[in-house]
């Protein structure tokens, strides 16, 4: 677990973990999240309360020894904090280095379904995600190549060796470079890539008008053709549930002549609050629990000849 100095320098730098997010390879933080952390307009998620980085953290130790067991090779901790030798805003926080060479071992502990993923024990085949945070630490250490222990479901230990590639260190170190000094240091923020992103870059509107560029008329013609074709399959599926449920009738479920089920159509109940009850009851409390939420929808207008 990385120290409350070392939390603080990586805010200052892009560490092996922000890897993957500036190659939007990351499934949980895009890179404009990670962007908004690193100018200070947001505080990365806590994970102190997380389960599996509490498990991580306990385990790591016993999965470095499980592998010095299994390899016979001696791993070593390096606690200090690693600089790129010409880019000192790439960091590194390795988990271990292997005595006498130029190799290091990153652990990594995961469930039983995303192992699956995997591939087998020796190869080089791990998540995109894994191999980024690797690529950074082989780029930023000069090693020949790094170890990666993974626990899977808790009960099997797989080992995966990745070597040095040129080509994909040329492109991570300029990903990194550009993210760090055109993004972070000129505080312009990356391109959003979900919806999310736009919510915080763009909260809300100003009332100015903007014109739109070829690429755009295109989309909004794409998005006008998409949008009619949902329509005919939401009124289409509407028609075959309509027919359906009227061949079900009273009954719970549909089955073919072998006795297969094809579909259920069962009574089910749920609890919901009657706010039109509640405000002719109560429009003080009514009134006293309303939240206002402020969206911004886009709605497509008339259609270019």
């Amino acid at each position: 677990m990385l120290t409350a100095q070392q939390l603080e320098e990586r805010r200052h730098g892009i560490g092996g973990s922000d890897a993957g997010a500036v190659l939007g390879l990351n499934p949980y933080r895009t890179p404009l999240d990670l962007y908004l952390e690193k100018v200070g307009d947001r505080s990365p998620p806590d994970l102190s309360d997380n389960e599996s980085v509490r498990w991580g953290t306990l385990l790591e130790d016993l999965v470095a020894r499980e592998f010095a067991d299994r390899t016979g090779l001696k791993v070593r901790r390096r606690n200090q904090t690693l600089r790129h030798r010409e880019h000192d805003f790439m960091l590194a926080h390795i988990d271990r280095h292997i005595v006498g060479e130029p190799v290091g071992l990153e652990v990594k502990t995961t469930g039983f379904f995303a192992g699956k993923a995997l591939g087998d024990d020796g190869s080089d085949e791990v998540p995109d995600q894994w191999l980024a945070q690797v690529a950074h630490y082989l780029e930023v250490t000069g090693f020949d190549a790094f170890y990666i222990a993974a626990l899977v479901g808790g009960q099997q230990l797989r080992i995966f060796r990745i070597e040095r590639d040129p080509d994909l260190a040329k492109m991570l170190v300029e990903r990194e470079r550009w993210f760090w000094e055109e993004c972070v240091q000129k505080r312009m923020p990356p391109p959003p890539t979900t919806f999310e992103d736009l919510k915080a870059l763009h909260p809300t509107d100003d009332g100015s008008v903007v014109t739109a560029t070829p690429e755009v008329l295109e989309a909004v013609d794409r998005l006008r053709e998409v949008k009619a074709q949902a329509k005919e399959i939401d009124t289409e599926t509407k028609d075959l549930e309509l027919r359906i449920k009227t061949h079900l009738g009273d009954a719970a479920a549909l089955t073919d002549e072998a006795g297969k089920t094809l579909a259920t159509w069962k009574t089910q109940q749920s609890t919901r609050l009657d706010q039109k009850a509640l405000r002719a009851e109560e429009p003080d409390t009514f009134e006293r629990f309303q939240t206002t939420s402020t969206m911004r929808v886009l709605r497509l207008k008339g259609g270019r000849p």
